[in-house]
């Protein structure tokens, strides 16, 4: 049985200072950004009769200001990857004096499923993004069908909100934020006896063609334009393949332009979404179209047996304080199709002995587990990356942040990973 939404909560933490001002700063940038907002009458109506899960699309870092929308009195609360506390100092503020549900990112984690439940018990509203992680390319990224199973368990009626534009004001390959058009509309999803009394297949398929979503198809249908400096400036962290000549890693970006180094194909992404051929070539014209051909290429590569990438990488790792990341060691990563496996060249212990937490024992221990890592991939759906950048893994015990050095492959990484778990 459901409990009041107001009743005081007992066993769960709750800031209604830090939400009321979330709340404000939330306002503000959908102000800043006019955001069209429809909420259903069923979704007004739920927030008046009880707490619910609310399942969302994930487009950019902008999305949690869009995912309040719909919240006047009602408390809320939202289900976060743990390596998010580690990207900022915000971020790692907000997980401690929030108390933000926090998950192991695409890992079992059982505390999370209990602190979800708490929450709904205690009448405090719960928002979750099944895709577990921010798009790179503006589409739906994976979803697993165990969702379905979470929501069965909790027994709440199942909301959502879904967004159109944040992955083109913010875009997470970008430099820059832009401005245009961006929408958040909320609805229900499922009451609880559609949870008992639909298959598990029925309820997923519902769930992903409500969840769905590619962001330049949105643009492109409405006739949307985005305005904005260093325009494609970061593009070619996730667009790495040429569609001309089909080399990897090697286009550069400036202001609107891309250019390839190796056959000097040059494209422009302008503000209507669209990619064009400066040298009159034939080539996906949009950002989802380029990176599904790229999809597309990885499929073929992982049928071969002997498939592997390898890079020079920084390992980083949680950092004292819980707020960043620290360096630990340079090593190598080597990845087939079963396995990611790190090595590290050499490790300083006094890089390392903050994460004992003083009790410095098992250190030589901690030193030989570093030396060499391996992370069965069959336990990953995906991995979050920064384009060009990094990625990250974790074991359930660390967070682990990959900085690779050799090229700006971090994207691929992801998609093979992707492209795996769909296999």
């Amino acid at each position: 049985m459901q409990k009041d939404k107001n009743q005081a909560s007992i066993h769960m933490p709750w800031n209604p200072t830090l939400y009321a001002i979330l709340k404000v700063i939330a306002k503000g940038v959908r102000r800043h950004f006019k955001v069209k907002e429809s909420i259903s009458p069923e979704f007004k109506e739920q927030l008046k009769n009880g707490p619910m899960i609310i399942v969302c699309n994930h487009a950019s870092n902008l999305d949690f200001a869009y995912f309040l929308a719909p919240f006047k009195k009602e408390r809320v609360n939202f289900v976060v990857a743990e390596n998010m506390k580690y990207s900022s100092k915000l971020f790692a503020f907000l997980f401690k004096h929030y108390h933000i549900i926090h998950k192991k990112q695409f890992y079992a984690d059982l505390s999370c499923i209990k602190n979800i439940k708490k929450y709904l018990d205690d009448g405090i509203n719960v928002i979750i993004c099944p895709e577990g992680k921010e798009t790179s390319d503006g589409q739906t990224s994976v979803i697993l069908p165990s969702i379905i199973r979470l929501l069965k368990m909790m027994g709440y009626p199942v909301g959502s909100i879904k967004i159109h534009g944040t992955g083109l004001i913010e875009p997470k390959w970008g430099k820059s934020t832009r401005k245009g058009p961006s929408e958040t509309n909320c609805d229900m999803l499922f009451s609880v006896e559609d949870l008992k009394n639909k298959s598990n297949e029925e309820l997923y398929n519902l769930l992903m063609e409500r969840l769905s979503f590619n962001e330049h198809e949105y643009q492109i249908s409405n006739g949307y334009t985005y305005k904005g400096k260093q325009f494609a400036e970061g593009l070619q962290n996730i667009l790495y393949k040429c569609p001309v000549c089909g080399s990897e890693f090697k286009i550069k970006a400036e202001e609107d332009i891309m250019t390839c180094e190796e056959c000097v194909s040059r494209f422009r992404y302008n503000n209507t979404g669209i990619i064009e051929s400066l040298d009159g070539k034939d080539i996906p014209n949009r950002i989802d179209l380029w990176s599904n051909k790229e999809k597309i290429f990885i499929l073929k590569e992982i049928k071969n047996d002997n498939f592997f990438m390898e890079d020079d990488v920084e390992l980083l790792m949680e950092n004292e304080k819980e707020n960043g990341y620290s360096y630990i060691t340079n090593g190598h990563i080597f990845m087939d199709k079963k396995k990611l496996i790190f090595d590290a060249e050499e490790i300083d212990e006094n890089n390392i002995k903050y994460l004992l937490k003083n009790d410095l024992n098992g250190l030589e221990q901690l030193k030989n587990a570093l030396k060499h890592m391996e992370f069965d991939l069959k336990n990953y759906s995906s991995i979050a990356n920064i384009p060009g950048y990094s990625i990250d893994m974790c074991d359930g015990n660390h967070a682990y942040r990959f900085v690779v050095k050799s090229r700006p492959s971090s994207a691929k990484y992801a998609l093979v990973i992707e492209a795996l778990a769909r296999e």
